[in-house]
């Protein structure tokens, strides 16, 4: 079994260094054909030649990942918009309970009577409800 993946291993090696020795065979042709064009040397072309094909690598990641990023954001806007409508449809279901008010709406004029309905719409007296908070005058 151990022998089975030195194998696998050892093919591994021999195909990457295989694709090394093709890649830097194509960069030094390439290379000492742009020194035949230009008036530069192998060695400089084969530079001029692996920093576009960097340059090509680098636009392809870039590409894929400004892809990515706009699937990422067509995907957050279509979570917004069924948020929007999962929220219409409570608001829908709960039309017969009105909003809770987390504060009292100021009131001027007469004061309120401790034991009148509470004017912030709870439907407690006064005196259980708003009597004491800031914003409804007392008795």
């Amino acid at each position: 079994m151990c022998m089975g993946y030195l194998l696998v291993v050892a093919i591994f090696v021999i195909l990457v260094i295989l694709v090394i020795f093709v890649l830097s065979t194509t960069m030094l042709l390439v290379g000492s054909v742009l020194g035949l064009l230009f008036s530069i040397t192998t060695f400089q072309g084969a530079l001029i030649t692996i920093l576009v094909a960097l340059g090509a690598l680098l636009a392809f990641v870039l590409g894929y990942v400004g892809r990515i990023g706009e699937d990422v954001s067509h995907a957050l806007a279509s979570l917004q918009e069924e948020d929007g409508e999962e929220e219409e449809e409570e608001n829908e279901e709960n039309e017969e309970y009105p909003p809770l008010r987390l504060a009292p709406d100021r009131r001027e004029g007469k004061p309120v009577s401790r034991n009148a309905p509470c004017p912030c719409g709870s439907g407690k007296k006064y005196k259980r409800c708003c009597l004491g908070r800031e914003g409804f005058p007392e008795e």
